[in-house]
This record gives C-alpha cells, sequence and structure tokens, in this order.
C-alpha cells in the first residue's frame, strides 16, 4: 500500500549535485510502472528497507561492530544505561522504514546493462530527463513548514565490504548517499524523503507517492530495445489523453 507525498521545498541535509545540472538521467521501469506514473501523476518512492539491496541505508559491517563496542565500553564505565547498545541496533533498523527513495541513473545514453537490470517484461520503458528537472519537480511547491523533506544527491561509491566510515548524523540520511563501489556502473543520483514519524505504523506504507508536475519531469520517453512502432504509438496515445503530446516518444533500437 502506498500514500501520497505532497511535494515540498528542499532541504539541502548532505545533497551532492553534479556540477553540470543539465547532466541526463534516466529511470527504467517495466511498462504497468510508466503507466501507474502517468495516471496517478506522481513518482513512486520505496521504503528504504524494502529495496533490492539488502544492504541499502547501513555502515560497513566493520563500522557497526566498532561503534556497538564503543557504546558497550562507555555502558561498563557507567557513562550510558545498560542495554544502550542494544536499543543502537534497532534505532538503525528503524532508520531504514524511514527513508523513501527514487533512483535515476545518470548516462547521455541509455544503456542495455540498465535495461537487463532494472525491468523484467519485454515492454518496457525509460524516462529521460535532466538533474535539473528533477531539482525542479521537488521545488515547484513549498508548504510552510518546508515539511516533508525532500532531497536530491548523488551517490558515493565506498569500500562497505572493506570497512570505509561513513559519518553518521542525527538525520540519518548519510548511507542513503553510500553504497558499495559493486554498484558504481549504476551512476546513481536519487530523490530522498525522510518521513520521521514511525509511532503508527501505518504512516510508513511500502512505498510512497509524490505528485509532480509531469511536462516539467520528462524530456522524452525511450522505448526497450525489441520495441516496434506500434508500442510507440501506444505511449504516444497514453501521453496525448494525459495531456503530454509535446512529450517525444522514441525506442532504443528498432527492429528491422
Amino acid at each position: 500500500m502506498a500514500e501520497s507525498v505532497k511535494r515540498s521545498g528542499r532541504k539541502m541535509y548532505c545533497d551532492r549535485l553534479p556540477e553540470n545540472m543539465e547532466t541526463i538521467v534516466w529511470r527504467y521501469m517495466d511498462d504497468w510502472k510508466f503507466i501507474d506514473l502517468i495516471e496517478q501523476r506522481s513518482l513512486y518512492l520505496h521504503r528504504g528497507d524494502r529495496l533490492q539491496d539488502r544492504f541499502e541505508g547501513t555502515y560497513s559491517r566493520q563500522q557497526m561492530s566498532d561503534t556497538y563496542r564503543w557504546w558497550e565500553e562507555l555502558e561498563e564505565k557507567g557513562s550510558l544505561t545498560k542495554g544502550y547498545s542494544l536499543d543502537l541496533k534497532e534505532q538503525y533498523q528503524e532508520n531504514r522504514r524511514k527513508f523513501y527513495l527514487n533512483c535515476w541513473c545518470m548516462y547521455p545514453h541509455d544503456l542495455d546493462l540498465m535495461w537487463k537490470a532494472y525491468t523484467k517484461v519485454c515492454k518496457a520503458v525509460a524516462i529521460q530527463s535532466r538533474v535539473s528537472r528533477l531539482a525542479a519537480v521537488c521545488d515547484c511547491e513549498k508548504s510552510p513548514n518546508h515539511l516533508p523533506i525532500l532531497n536530491i544527491s548523488t551517490i558515493k561509491y565506498c569500500g562497505l565490504k572493506e570497512g570505509d566510515f561513513i559519518d553518521e548524523f542525527p538525520t540519518g540520511f548519510n548511507p542513503f548517499i553510500h553504497k558499495d563501489y559493486h554498484f558504481g556502473l549504476d551512476k546513481e543520483i536519487r530523490i530522498i524523503h525522510r518521513y520521521p514519524n514511525l509511532q503508527d505504523s501505518n504512516l510508513n506504507p511500502e512505498g510512497r507517492y509524490m505528485p509532480v508536475d509531469l511536462s516539467l519531469l520528462i524530456d522524452r520517453v525511450v522505448l526497450s530495445p525489441g520495441s516496434t512502432p506500434k508500442d510507440a504509438e501506444v505511449i504516444k496515445d497514453l501521453l496525448d489523453e494525459a495531456g503530454l503530446k509535446n512529450i517525444p516518444v522514441k525506442s532504443s533500437r528498432y527492429e528491422t
């Protein structure tokens, strides 16, 4: 189950953006997800602990081990209440349930590798956009208290397996903008939404919708390799019905 996230002004928590804000970005999806995007007029954000990478939003094993040991030593010295280190483990898990993410790849063109990695059906779609457009759709409406918080940041790739240290901040933001070198080919940039209230589990569904101006978000729509001119016509009709007829539809490669 998902719920809507109202757009608001972005707060700059550790945001890292490319120097060139016109850098091209891609989001690959199966056709039914694209239809949902158009019908909902919203981007879908996955909860941090529900993404494919089971280590999403975590620190390296070495860092966590060192942190637990440090807290345990403070407990033994009487500087902290007994059991605090055990509470810390739950806090790490809880933090992963507070964050929602929508992920994009930064490349000047679409890639077969990404089609295969992020789509599951033969009829798939990639949205081509730019970093400036991602920032714009997140900034175009501002609530009085600037909540909920929407951030945009590139990913910094590091050696989590080797124990590389990630700075810890109270917001819990940093582990979501760091990933292992294993994912480096993704060249990822992501929209991140932090929803801090876990008092009611119903307030933290597995996904949330962020309403966006699709005409502002989408540069063009690209169909997956193997698609046909007929597939392009179907997507064009869908865009026309949604009042988005000016968005071009191309195919990655038409089959002869």
